[in-house]
């Protein structure tokens, strides 16, 4: 496979990083919230329109939480989430 993306619980990041290279001899990205906020922010100055981060490495790990969509969520009561 060329390309990999991983979504996990955060507590289970890490753990799935090791694991894969332990028992693939993979090496996977992790890339954090803050990462794709401060790239969502700098694409949203007009820098990069073409960069995509998911794109700048073929095997990723990321959190369930940090692709979740936030911003459609904001307002929402707990009975909606």
């Amino acid at each position: 496979m060329k390309r990999i993306l991983v979504v996990a619980p955060k507590g289970l990041v890490r753990q799935w990083q090791a694991e894969m290279r332990l028992h693939f001899g993979e090496k996977f990205q992790f890339i954090e919230p803050s990462e794709l906020a401060a790239f969502r922010q700098w694409r949203s100055g007009g820098a990069g329109e073409e960069e995509n981060l998911w794109r700048m490495h073929d095997q990723v790990i990321c959190s369930l939480d940090s692709v979740k969509p936030l911003e459609g969520r904001r307002g929402w009561s707990l009975e909606q989430l």
